[in-house]
């Protein structure tokens, strides 16, 4: 259409009768009306007629498309057109009439479309901001738009109890973000919203904001429990707070920050009642600061599988990073193609490859035949993609579905017959976790003292059976020399063993051999 507008290519018409109606949209069937002109002039229906064939195409009634192709096709031929050429046009007019609009409807969406357009171009973070606030309860949604920003180059910006606001708003990128130092348009990201935060509540974000915003940010958990109304806050939606990373300003450790939920809640009430009574404490100040304050749990830190886990629970997913990063070693030993080479590398075609993908969503349907299938999207850490499943695969897809494991696909890359894009099909699942369990030559791991082993063992003794050997490293003689020693089993090796070991007491460091 816009090369013929441009005059690139020529205007071409499906038969000479119809450039009086196809003419202004430069031969291409746009509207209703010319569906309904045409079926006039080829095949001389009444407009009632003309109608019933609008309808039955639109609504791809076989039954009464098939009648209604025997009806055309007989017009046609009475005045004169090829039998053949006729059931080409029919098809042409029913692939357009599948989604044509009405001309005045078509017009107004055109112009809105436009106008978005224009404000995706010229104003690309303003816009995203606001179409997220638009869909601020539709996770899918949500999920979708932040694989746009991380494809346009935007960071999004974690929510954050002293930044962020009710809906999704801009604000300047932090320094590790800053691309261009001249052009301060393009150093802008977006900041998460509160009211987007799972089970928080928009009523008790805007309070949490007034407060912000009126009396200064919240120095930490405690001034921020002292400030805000208890009857507007619950425990759990503290908890959801911090999984969703709001807290890390205050805290950064997540585990301590959400094991600390009630003592929040505890002192947030014990202040209401202070201002209630309207008494003034002994220890004023200062003082008070020292005398009253709880100090916070000393908690196990969260490994970051259970970190992103929490996160995904909190905001319906992953923000501040991916499931799979913590596999980049296996996917480049594997040679997993990510989703956007897929996507972007047409040679592909026709090959079949392996792909790897935390799970987004599933769904299963029955095909037209009356087979199952299944419908399993993925993302990697390039952007999403979906891949059908059909029924000698849906029970083992079900069980890593259930399982929730990141998995390693091999899938056949095909192009749709209805639009050209690409479409994949299941081969062969696993779970990632295996994958990288039968990868992984070992662990080197540097302790501070034997008291570290227990836990260690603790860890390693859930992930027997694989193929990795363990050294361990420890100082000895006052540490001035250092033992090493290699375990005696194999182990499944695994970024989730890996993140389990560094969190416990008294490890220095895990490496991946």
């Amino acid at each position: 259409y816009v090369d013929r507008k441009h005059g690139r290519l020529e205007v071409e018409y499906p038969h000479p009768i119809l450039e009086g109606i196809l003419g202004e949209t430069y031969g291409v069937i746009i509207y209703q009306e010319q569906v309904m002109q045409i079926a006039q002039v080829m095949s001389g229906y009444s407009l009632g007629e003309a109608d019933i064939l609008r309808r039955a195409m639109g609504k791809k009634i076989k039954e009464e498309m098939d009648k209604q192709r025997g009806r055309f096709c007989d017009g046609a031929v009475e005045r004169g057109i090829p039998e053949e050429k006729a059931s080409y046009i029919f098809d042409l007019v029913t692939k357009f009439a599948s989604y044509g609009f009405n001309k005045s409807h078509a017009a107004a969406y055109a112009l809105v479309a436009y106008h978005t357009a224009y404000l995706k171009a010229n104003y690309p973070v303003e816009f995203m901001a606001a179409i997220m606030t638009l869909d601020m309860g539709n996770t899918d949604k949500l999920a979708a738009f932040k694989m746009e920003l991380q494809r346009m180059d935007v960071p999004l910006l974690l929510p954050d109890i002293n930044y962020s606001k009710v809906p999704f708003v801009v604000e300047a990128a932090p320094e590790g973000y800053i691309k261009e130092e001249d052009d301060p348009r393009h150093n802008l990201g977006v900041r998460y919203a509160l009211g987007a935060i799972k089970g928080v509540g928009e009523k008790a974000m805007e309070a949490v904001v007034a407060e912000r915003e009126a009396n200064g940010k919240f120095a930490d958990v405690f001034d921020f429990a002292e400030r805000v109304d208890p009857k507007l806050l619950n425990k759990r939606q503290i908890e959801r707070l911090v999984a969703a990373g709001a807290f890390d300003s205050l805290v950064p450790d997540r585990a301590q920050a959400y094991a600390a939920a009630e003592m929040i809640m505890r002192v947030a009430q014990m202040e209401a009642k202070e201002r209630e009574s309207d008494q003034v404490s002994l220890f004023a100040g200062e003082m008070a600061a020292v005398v009253d304050r709880p100090v916070l749990p000393i908690v196990k830190q969260w490994t970051d599988t259970e970190m992103l886990d929490e996160e995904r629970k909190a905001v319906g997913f992953y923000i501040s990073a991916h499931p799979l990063d913590s596999y980049e070693t296996v996917l480049e030993r594997e040679r997993i193609i990510p989703a956007r080479d897929v996507y972007s590398s047409p040679g592909l075609v026709g090959q079949t490859v392996r792909m790897a993908g935390a799970i987004l969503g599933y769904r299963e349907g029955i095909t037209k035949r009356g087979g199952k299938f299944g419908r399993l999207t993925l993302s990697d850490r390039t952007d999403a993609f979906e891949m059908m499943a059909f029924e000698d695969d849906l029970d083992r897809m079900r069980a890593l579905v259930e399982e929730g494991a990141p998995m390693v696909v091999s899938v056949q890359i095909r192009k749709r017959d209805d639009d050209d894009s690409i479409g994949l099909s299941c081969r062969s699942m696993e779970s990632l976790e295996q994958v990288a369990s039968q990868s992984s030559k070992g662990l080197f791991i540097e302790v501070e003292d034997a008291s570290a082993f227990a836990p260690i063992k603790a860890s390693l003794d859930r992930k027997t059976g694989g193929k990795g050997k363990v050294t361990m490293r420890l100082p000895v003689a006052d540490g001035n020399r250092f033992a090493e020693f290699r375990m005696t089993g194999r182990y499944k090796v695994t970024p989730e063993l890996k993140q389990a070991i560094a969190a416990e007491m008294g490890v220095l460091t895990v490496e991946e051999i």
